[in-house]
């Protein structure tokens, strides 16, 4: 049986949360069939620092490279998380015996 579950994972600029400087927090979204959760990955910048098209830090910033590599490997911890939880899943529920391959579907 191959189990598949739609993953998205995106990053958005949250500008109401904008501190007295004037920095607004990256969080990330993560939603899984459906269901949304959202973190803040502790990075502020400028709105005018935000490529909304490409979800990233702009070359306008001065660590753009730094802060994308740190979005990059958050993306990509979440994504081995989820796939790990989701293959104990399938060995720890018995009714599933027959689950050889856990894939994710993420964009």
């Amino acid at each position: 049986m191959h189990i598949q579950q739609s993953v998205k994972i995106i990053f958005f600029l949250r500008k109401s949360k904008a501190n007295a400087s004037g920095l607004c927090p990256i969080y990330c979204r993560l939603t899984i069939d459906g269901l949304q959760e959202e973190i803040s990955t502790g990075i502020r910048i400028a709105v005018v620092d935000w490529n909304g098209e490409l979800k990233q830090v702009s070359e306008t910033h001065a660590s753009h490279k730094f802060h994308n590599k740190r979005l990059r490997q958050l993306e990509t911890d979440l994504e081995r998380a989820i796939r790990l939880h989701l293959q104990r899943s399938a060995l720890d529920n018995p009714s599933n015996q027959s689950r050889t391959d856990c894939s994710l579907n993420c964009t």
